[in-house]
């Protein structure tokens, strides 16, 4: 056997010599033995990663949390004297997540980035950090800058003729009407609520309230939540090093966990959670207008649940822009104890940035 193995190595040797050239072969053998050791690396990466985030294994292969039935529409006679309620959405910035899988596919590109967030999340991990590049993924550097050109997009803007009313709404500023701030239990969401309404948090004494309910519909790790429930996140080692605003003190101290109950469960789904957040939040309509921090497919199923099978909107097939708003009024009609909700179309209004 050993003879064989020897003799077809040296077949592929004579061959590979025959077709490349001498002066060639040294840094071809090179770049091969180097794509084996990364492969060798990333496999060995995933295989002890997903031994340590089993939970996260599980969720990725047995949850159904973007499958569920649509809600049957309901008909116009149905909403004749609805409750009403109006909500901010507003997605986060750019995520570490993000970074790596989101741009350029080209392995020139792709496969550094991989490498780098490997070596980042083995470093996390020794650390012994409440962090993770890959889990409940923060902010990136990008997505920071996003969340600041929201918060002075909001500042400059709160005079405009068109937007000047929702913003004043947003910063806690307008004369007649309450407003809320609530966030997804996911990192790259606070992050973005303390950074893109800090003005209003550090001036108000404001505080953002975390819903479990927001949390994202996905499978992938980044829509795990890191933190325990009813406890306050811990600022990301990216929140951390950021100069113009201290996110590690404003994580401690402009976060309300008492609606944070945790991850969401394997044999649940998004519709659900959807449900549940309209659920309380019409049944807390004290609170006003919901500015709701939180995420790309999150808002994107809201658009597709609740509006007519017959809306051709934007936002049902299009994702939110990093760091956008976007002004939206639900319609909520009980009957026989039941509730049903539905999106009104024509009162939908970008705020900043909107669609991909």
């Amino acid at each position: 056997f050993t003879t064989k193995v020897s003799r077809l190595h040296n077949n592929n040797n004579k061959k590979m010599e025959s077709i490349i050239p001498e002066a060639l072969q040294m840094p071809v053998s090179i770049l091969g033995q180097a794509l084996l050791a990364f492969c060798v690396y990333y496999a060995l990466f995933i295989v002890v990663w997903l031994w340590f985030h089993i939970d996260c294994f599980a969720f990725a292969v047995y949850s159904k949390d973007k499958k569920w039935k649509k809600t049957p529409e309901a008909n116009a006679a149905m909403f004749s004297s609805p409750e009403t309620m109006d909500f901010v959405f507003v997605r986060h910035g750019e995520s570490t997540w993000n970074v790596t899988f989101n741009r350029s596919k080209n392995p020139i590109f792709f496969i550094p980035r991989l490498l780098d967030a490997a070596f980042k999340e083995i470093r996390l991990a020794i650390g012994g950090k409440q962090d993770s590049w890959f889990i409940d993924s923060p902010l990136s550097d990008l997505g920071l800058k996003q969340a600041a050109d929201l918060r002075k997009f909001l500042n400059d803007n709160k005079d405009s003729a068109d937007l000047g009313e929702t913003i004043k709404v947003m910063l806690g500023e307008s004369d007649t009407k309450r407003s809320t701030l609530v966030t997804s239990n996911l990192r790259r969401a606070i992050s973005t609520g303390l950074l893109g309404l800090y003005d209003r948090l550090r001036l108000k004494k404001d505080k953002i309230l975390i819903h479990s309910a927001l949390q994202e519909i996905s499978t992938n790790p980044d829509t795990m939540a890191i933190t325990p429930p009813v406890t306050l996140p811990v600022a990301s080692w990216v929140d951390k090093r950021y100069k113009d605003v201290d996110l590690d003190s404003a994580h401690k101290n402009c976060l309300d966990s008492a609606m944070h109950y945790g991850n969401k469960r394997i044999e649940g789904n998004g519709q659900q959670r959807m449900l549940e957040f309209l659920d309380w939040a019409f049944d807390n309509q004290d609170l006003g207008t919901l500015v709701c921090f939180g995420h790309s497919l999150y808002f994107r199923a809201m658009f597709r649940e609740f509006l007519p099978e017959s809306s051709t909107f934007i936002g049902k097939n299009k994702k939110m822009k990093n760091g956008a708003a976007v002004k939206v009024t639900v319609q909520r009609k009980t009957i026989d104890g039941k509730n049903y909700y539905r999106m009104v179309e024509s009162d939908i209004k970008t705020v900043y940035a909107g669609f991909e």
